[in-house]
């Protein structure tokens, strides 16, 4: 089954960050997703929360931001 789903990122202070916020066709309930972050996108937990637009129903998944060491 096909539901269509609005994805907002939230960045660690809060905001949206519309550049990847959009619409998502999920089937059977499932979702891979990456974020295409830029090397100078905050570190910190960032936030994607996901609500089905016909019904609805909500969820949301913490995703933490960390620079690795240079070399």
């Amino acid at each position: 089954m096909k539901h269509v789903v609005r994805l907002i990122v939230l960045r660690p202070d809060g905001k949206e960050y519309f550049l990847l916020s959009r619409n998502v066709v999920v089937k059977n309930g499932h979702l891979d997703l990456a974020l295409p972050l830029a090397f100078n996108d905050p570190v910190g937990t960032w936030r994607v929360r996901a609500r089905e637009v016909v019904c609805g129903a909500t969820s949301e998944t913490i995703v933490k931001v960390t620079r690795e060491p240079t070399r």
